[in-house]
């Protein structure tokens, strides 16, 4: 099999205007395989300006595999379908970016579980895998990390 033996099986594209804003921004949930391991993903696209490409899987995919699906997600037609049209306001499109991403992170890590950590602790969590939330100020695993069950006594 091709390293890059890629299908693209479902794109929706959902284009956010803003009031205030003239610039397009575009959001494209897509899914797919990758020599035979499903994938899911989001593109957040700012023509012009720039982008980004999550990618979500259940699965193992080197690094290799993931720029080969960037490609092809890149060359997905832009303009050519709209699914659907949001126009909304400036903090509504970016709770709307926010929570599908969240909704992917959930879905292939887990829920965010906070920590109940000291100062001398902080160091024994971090190496674990935990991560600072800088604006709760305070630890968190996701409830599928590897190291969940070992970080379960801070909970």
């Amino acid at each position: 099999m091709n390293l890059n033996d890629i299908e693209i099986i479902n794109y929706t594209y959902y284009l956010i205007t803003t009031k205030y804003d003239s610039r397009d921004k575009y959001v494209v949930i897509f899914s797919g395989l990758c020599n035979e391991k499903p994938f899911e993903g989001i593109l957040h696209l700012e023509p012009s300006i720039n982008s980004t490409i999550d990618i979500f899987s259940e699965f193992y995919i080197p690094l290799e595999e993931i720029k080969s699906i960037k490609r092809k997600i890149k060359k997905l037609p832009i303009n050519s379908i709209v699914d659907k049209t949001y126009c909304i306001d400036e903090d509504d499109r970016n709770t709307f970016f926010f929570e599908t991403y969240s909704n992917f992170q959930d879905k292939y890590y887990g829920e965010v579980v906070y920590l109940s950590v000291s100062f001398e602790e902080s160091r024994i969590v971090k190496n674990l895998g935990a991560q600072w939330n800088t604006s709760l100020k305070k630890w968190f695993i996701r409830n599928k990390h590897i190291n969940y069950e070992k970080l379960k006594n801070f909970i």
